[in-house]
């Protein structure tokens, strides 16, 4: 269940009640998750173990596949940010985010404790000063690995053919084949350097174009399921639910009720 989706200069936030695991995904965005309630969220960033509760958020970059899960039967409400790359680079001293970590575990004291506490109730109220002081405290943070090789120019002409073919008109080996690679050179080589398999990244594509078309009137989910490859919309739904943890429909009323109330958050860098 989403409760909340707040846009701002820094990306969007968004509060989110989970209930079922989420399959291995990505996103284009860093993502910075911080727990208010219920049972401590397990995470596998990377192939490595992690986690967020009470005392830890986690800040994960950009392209980073990770998967969620929660004890059985568990519940919990978290507090998703979704941050732009630029705006983010000057939080942390203009450093590319890409490359200066994986994923970082950051200590909650006790005043950001109580500010997360206090998000749970009123999202907007205190947002901005939990926000800053995390990442403020990123360089303190505990990192889990170095930063990436360069693209091989190989694999940048595949990831730019994904790009340019979201619904997936050509197969992976097509993928490789036109980057001049085997399909387990491809494969090899793209968990090197993106630290993600292609078909994770490919879908992390999918679901931002999908985020995005909705945010327009009068989207068709029918046809936006046919435009991204899906057969049926049911189909699209369950993708969707198990990159998200909430259903299209869902995702799609919370996102126009935030754009029609402009439930918009400005937090300003500040020098």
């Amino acid at each position: 269940m989403i409760y909340e989706l707040h846009y701002g200069s820094f990306g969007h936030v968004s509060v989110l009640e989970l209930s079922d695991p989420l399959a291995e995904h990505a996103h284009s965005m860093a993502n910075l998750s911080v727990w208010l309630e219920g049972d401590p969220v397990e995470l596998s960033v990377a192939s490595k173990r992690g986690g967020f509760d009470q005392d830890w958020a986690t800040l994960i970059a950009p392209f980073v596949s990770h998967s969620v899960s929660l004890p059985q039967g568990g519940r919990a409400k978290t507090l998703s940010f979704y941050l732009d790359r630029r705006w983010l680079g000057t939080i942390l001293a203009g450093a590319d985010p890409t490359s200066r970590f994986t994923t970082v575990e950051l200590k909650l004291d006790r005043t950001s404790q109580a500010l997360a506490a206090g998000i749970g109730r009123d999202l907007a109220g205190g947002m901005e000063a939990l926000l800053l002081g995390l990442l403020g405290a990123a360089k303190g943070g505990r990192d889990s690995a170095d930063g990436r090789p360069p693209l091989d120019f190989r694999l940048s002409k595949a990831i730019r053919l994904m790009q340019a073919d979201i619904a997936r008109e050509h197969s992976l080996n097509e993928i490789a084949r036109h980057a001049g690679m085997s399909r387990a050179r491809f494969f090899s080589m793209f968990r090197d350097h993106m630290d993600l398999t292609p078909g994770t990244y490919w879908n992390t594509l999918r679901i931002e174009h999908a985020i995005s078309i909705m945010r327009q009137q009068g989207t068709n989910l029918t046809r936006l399921a046919g435009d991204l490859g899906f057969d049926a919309q049911g189909n699209f739904s369950r993708f969707f639910r198990q990159q998200t943890g909430v259903a299209p429909k869902q995702y799609r009323r919370a996102m126009r009720q935030a754009i029609s109330s402009k439930k918009r958050v400005t937090i300003e860098t500040h020098a």
